[in-house]
This record gives C-alpha cells, structure tokens and sequence, in this order.
C-alpha cells in the first residue's frame, strides 16, 4: 500500500478519489487479500502487478509497457496479460515492446544460418 500512497502524493491525487481507485486496482488484480504485505515480500508476478497499479492510479491514456512479463511465472505472465486486455477497454491505450534484443538477435542469426 505504501506504493501507492507514495504514487497518490507523487500524482497529486486527492485522498477522497485515491481510496476507491486504489480499491478498483487491487480487486482488478487480485491483490486484494495482500494489502498489508510489503513488496519486497511480494512474488515476482505480484510485484509486477503492483507495478502496473502505480501507474494506472491515475487513470493515463497512454501506457507504455517494455517487456512486462520478463522474469514472471506463466500464471502470473497470463494473468498481467488479461489485465493489459482488461485495461485497453477502459480507455488506455497499451503499447507493448515484446522482444528482447539479445532474443531479436537470435532469431535473426537462426535465419541466417
């Protein structure tokens, strides 16, 4: 929770509009019943999503994402996938950057080859 107050004061967000926004975040992530845990006691994929919820605090219209699910379980992977497709309906445009480039770089020395 502390993430979030922080991002509150960084974003100027009034207390009366953080609470139930702070609320929709973590019932929409499933972070609900972790509130009181530190993140550094957070799983990877937690982490993540944590991460995701600062920023949508307040409300952006253009979120950029670089490799979101690097380093992330595949339940978790899935799970911030549905909540980028979830957020997309809400008015925020997603631009993802998929690929690493050390990957990029094998894949064009495979079709060389």
């Amino acid at each position: 929770m502390e993430h979030l107050e922080f991002f509150r004061d960084l974003y100027a967000i009034k207390q009366k509009d953080f609470e139930p926004r702070a609320e929709e975040l973590f019932n929409a992530t499933g972070m609900a019943p972790f509130k009181g845990r530190p993140a550094g006691k957070l799983s990877g994929g937690m982490y993540k999503k944590l991460g995701l919820m600062c920023v949508l605090l307040n409300r952006p219209r253009l979120l950029l994402l670089d490799e979101p699910t690097i380093g992330v379980d595949p339940v978790s992977r899935q799970q911030l996938w549905d909540l980028v497709y979830f957020w997309q309906y809400c008015a925020i445009l997603a631009v993802i950057c998929l690929i690493t480039c050390s990957a990029a770089y094998k894949n064009f020395r495979s079709k060389l080859n």
